[in-house]
């Protein structure tokens, strides 16, 4: 009578601790199966069959951990148009269940992926390139600029094209000094350059005696090309801060080379219009330097020139509305506050500069911000088309999580189910 008593208290204790379990490691299975249904709807389009299923094994195992109370589980990927299902499943060991003959407990979870229509994708990266991103900062920056090139790149079945583009940003930009495409372009200004001179005359006493008197004098010389490292300024306000066409009529309107580049940043890396090289993306990501003070207004009002389709670079789609519009993106990444630009060192007033940039490049398309430990977050944070688009990066190495999350969210990738 008494064990016939206590068995059913028994099996409703038990019932409640291992349902708790479960549901743990139903949250764990969850995590698992859509983290691998995102990861793995970048290449799928790309994938056999078996190469599918393989790469799903291998992301759902390195996600899935569920310790000794469980299996290790199995995953089963299927792909549909626009869309990839993944469902994965596990068993509980039971512990308190096992004296109902209750040994374990099915769990599984169902993840299924999808992508919006197929479209023009356009992706610009503006890259703090400063001295303070010397060292880790840059070598994760890399890792994390390369990452997001090979996911768009595996994934450009889904689109109609893809196309992204690098602007490496100090206090100026820089373009290939030797190129007669930018050594005789129109939309670059080389004003002539100002320099001091001694100036020394000969003059007489009331005595009659001579003597030289000298001042510096302030003269001008035409641009030296041949002595030009590639460096460009901001224009002429108010076109530092917006997209406006380069106009040879409007000399405001064009972009001031440097004949002799600032703090060091010779060795900044060329800026890359939008291209479907991918190869000679990676090798210009590869190749970036760490030089300069910081400029965030210059790298958004060249990241607006190249997203856009009219000179000086014209790689951009043209404007337009409706679902099969060409999608715009711009990333802006920098790990400290502004410095210096063309006309201050004022940080206060180049801020007010980038809030503009920041407004006009609100209009051409869809703005991520990433503070890498350093710079000033409420800037960052109001350039960012969206809150959820600004990242705070604490440590060099998180900054991969923000490009895969910019990746997902540029690739259109959303859990619907």
């Amino acid at each position: 009578m008494f064990a016939a008593a206590v068995l059913p208290i028994v099996g409703t204790i038990g019932f409640a601790v291992d349902y708790s379990r479960a549901a743990e490691v139903k949250a764990q299975l969850v995590a698992a199966v859509d983290s691998t249904a995102l990861a793995l709807a970048h290449s799928s389009v790309n994938l056999t069959d078996a190469e599918l299923q393989k790469k799903a094994n291998d992301l759902f195992k390195g996600n899935f951990k569920p310790g000794e109370v469980s299996s290790d589980g199995t995953v089963k990927a299927e792909r549909g148009t626009a869309q990839l299902t993944v469902n994965g499943s596990a068993e509980l060991k039971t512990s308190f269940l096992r004296v109902l003959n209750i040994s374990t407990l099915d769990v599984s979870a169902h993840s299924k992926v999808i992508w919006g229509a197929k479209q023009d994708i356009e992706v610009v990266m503006a890259l703090d390139n400063t001295g303070s991103m010397a060292g880790n900062k840059l070598s994760e920056l890399k890792k994390a600029a390369k990452e997001l090139v090979d996911t768009l790149e595996a994934n450009k079945g889904n689109y109609k094209s893809v196309k992204i583009g690098l602007v490496p940003f100090a206090s100026t930009v820089r373009v290939t000094p030797t190129s007669n495409t930018y050594k005789n372009a129109t939309w670059i200004r080389f004003d002539q350059v100002s320099y001091e001179e001694e100036v020394c005359t000969t003059k007489k006493k009331k005595n009659g005696d001579t003597y030289q008197s000298c001042e510096d004098v302030t003269k001008t010389r035409d641009f030296n090309k041949s002595a030009w490292q590639g460096c460009i300024w901001d224009r002429d306000q108010p076109y530092d801060v917006d997209d406006t066409t380069a106009d040879t009529s409007k000399s405001k309107t064009l972009y001031p080379a440097v004949e002799s580049c600032p703090s060091s940043e010779s060795g900044l890396q060329v800026v890359q219009p939008m291209t479907t090289d991918f190869n000679k993306l990676r090798t210009a990501i590869s190749n970036m330097n760490a030089a300069g003070t910081t400029n965030v207004t210059i790298g958004i009002s060249w990241g607006m020139s190249l997203l856009s389709n009219q000179k000086p670079f014209d790689q951009g789609s043209a404007a337009t509305t409706g679902d099969n519009a060409a999608k715009k993106y711009l990333i802006i990444l920098t790990d400290g506050e502004n410095t210096k630009n063309r006309f201050t060192t004022n940080t206060a007033t180049i801020d007010a500069r980038t809030k503009l940039a920041c407004k006009a490049a609100h209009d051409m398309g869809t703005i991520f911000t990433i503070r890498m430990i350093d710079g000033d977050e409420s800037l960052l944070k109001a350039c960012a088309s969206d809150p959820a688009n600004y990242y705070n990066v604490e440590q060099a190495a998180d900054v991969s999580t923000a490009f895969r999350a910019i990746g997902n969210d540029i690739g259109g990738l959303r859990v619907a189910e």
